[in-house]
């Protein structure tokens, strides 16, 4: 279950194999913007403008026409989230009742890696390849916290590898493109009660694909505009659904869950005043109205149980 209190993560990176400056940032939902340790620096601010490296790749694939020859980048984040919940009126279930437990901060250190590279073809096209976890979240309450109904334990991971295209059209415009390949895979547990207090476990994983586009212009010199578009992506999450000790028969069986993650739009704008100061902005906009809730379905695609993840 995520609730408003959870939905930013506190954020620390570090470069892979080298140092770099820490700083805090936020995460809408479970998106993790935190995919370029180069950009840490500035808070992800003109992402889509900005062509530093070739985590570019991530932000606006346009901008790898703003990188000669080939590049490379790595890099890893690591997570450290905070969070706390409050009982405001929980009464299900009443065989049952909840306990006052606040299930303590669900989130520990987690580490996210990412990885780049672009290659120039020829003064107009190039290439590239990213691998970035841009949706994730890893939680675990305490026993016998008032939510556990909904979600005692979650692991959702996904990871995305896009292959990309940026063409120069003439010196102020950019176009560039990604296929993204997405692998989710989820380990979702809650409570159940039909008697005695029992648990909910789903095992599941999808691949599928989805794409973005991005355009690049600097209409003057030193002053960039970039748009970005990442496309809605949904899988379905295949697996073993298992319930123990609920007090009704115990199942083992073929289980489902829908996760429909959100299209994402970002303009920014960077305009360089000199060869040491950049002024930097971006707006951003989630599709989070595509998705509601991850609920556990079985085969013959009934819901089970309460819903694991909801978004409120």
């Amino acid at each position: 279950m995520i609730k408003s209190s959870s939905r930013f993560l506190l954020v620390s990176s570090i470069a892979f194999l080298a140092l770099g400056a820490n700083t805090d940032a936020q995460a809408a939902g479970f998106y993790i913007q935190e995919q370029s340790a180069s950009g840490m620096g500035n808070a992800f601010a003109g992402s889509a403008a900005q062509p530093r490296d070739a985590s570019v790749i991530f932000y606006n694939p346009a901008g790898m026409t703003y990188l000669e020859g080939g590049n490379a980048n790595l890099g890893v984040h690591v997570l450290i989230p905070d969070s706390s919940m409050t009982d405001t009126g929980t009464t299900l279930p009443a065989t049952n009742p909840t306990s006052s437990g606040d299930g303590g901060n669900p989130y520990s250190a987690t580490p996210v890696p990412n990885a780049y590279i672009s290659q120039q073809v020829t003064d107009q096209l190039w290439i590239g390849l990213g691998v970035s976890a841009p949706f994730g979240l890893s939680s675990e309450y305490d026993e016998n916290w008032f939510g556990r109904y909904d979600s005692t334990e979650t692991d959702l991971m996904t990871i995305d590898v896009t292959p990309s295209m940026a063409f120069k059209v003439n010196d102020w415009l950019s176009l560039g493109g990604s296929v993204i390949i997405q692998h989710a895979d989820a380990e979702l547990k809650n409570n159940l009660n039909a008697g005695t207090e029992g648990t909910q476990t789903l095992k599941g994983n999808d691949t599928s694909v989805g794409w973005k586009a991005g355009v690049l212009v600097e209409p003057m010199q030193g002053t960039r505009f970039g748009v970005d578009y990442r496309s809605q992506i949904d899988h379905t999450l295949e697996g073993r659904l298992i319930i123990e000790d609920s007090g009704a028969a115990d199942l083992n069986i073929v289980g489902r869950a829908d996760l429909n993650l959100p299209s994402i739009a970002t303009f920014s704008a960077a305009h360089d005043v000199n060869d040491k100061l950049t002024i930097l902005g971006s707006a951003t906009r989630f599709g989070w109205d595509s998705f509601d809730e991850i609920q556990v379905k079985n085969i013959l695609n009934a819901n089970v149980g309460a819903p694991v993840i909801q978004d409120y």
